[in-house]
């Protein structure tokens, strides 16, 4: 009997915790929307970042994992805040037609070149990958919000990591109106 009421009462703290963090996410997010609503053009972000955390692409793995080389080993890395449509997932069903695009779109501007890697809290994921925001050393543009923009991705947001969240929103909002890529159907 006690243990009946005791898991009653736990299921009642869990529920009460669950509709309090939604209440307060949503909350959250309604403090954003004005926000979201204007047009304005987001412009690109702008780092300084020391030479030493420039580093050599190996292979493009799809649009938003690939492998670097540091200090002559090879790491995958995931990019933060971005989400492209499967091309290589080990269940093929998972795989569509656009994840091809949206990998090719990566190849195109990184493989066998140079990136940089901005780091967020959390560096790694619990695959070990290394998180990053990819920045293209020539022109300084984020590799994220180039996906984005063009509409080959889709948000992406994993706590702690959300340093760009809002400019992310933004993006895909543009993109989504003015039928880029993914919301081109």
């Amino acid at each position: 009997m006690r243990r009946k009421r005791f898991r009653k009462k736990l299921i009642l703290v869990a529920l009460a915790m669950i509709i309090s963090t939604t209440y307060y996410i949503w909350e959250k997010n309604v403090d954003i929307m004005p926000a979201l609503s204007k047009t304005t053009i987001v412009p690109p972000t702008s780092i300084n970042i020391p030479e030493q955390e420039i580093y050599s692409v190996e292979r493009v793995v799809d649009g938003d994992t690939f492998i670097v080389n540091i200090s002559g080993e090879s790491k995958r890395v995931r990019l933060i805040g971005v989400d492209t449509p499967e091309s290589v997932h080990p269940d093929a069903q998972k795989n569509v037609d656009y994840g091809e695009i949206s990998s090719q779109f990566t190849k195109n501007l990184i493989e066998g070149k140079s990136v940089i890697l901005e780091f967020d809290i959390q560096k790694e994921d619990r695959y070990g990958r290394i998180l990053a925001y990819v920045y293209l050393p020539e022109t300084l543009e984020m590799l994220n919000e180039l996906l984005l923009s063009e509409g080959h991705a889709v948000i992406m947001t994993v706590q702690p990591n959300s340093k760009y969240v809002e400019r992310f929103v933004e993006l895909e909002r543009i993109a989504r109106e003015n039928a880029k890529g993914i919301w081109e159907m």
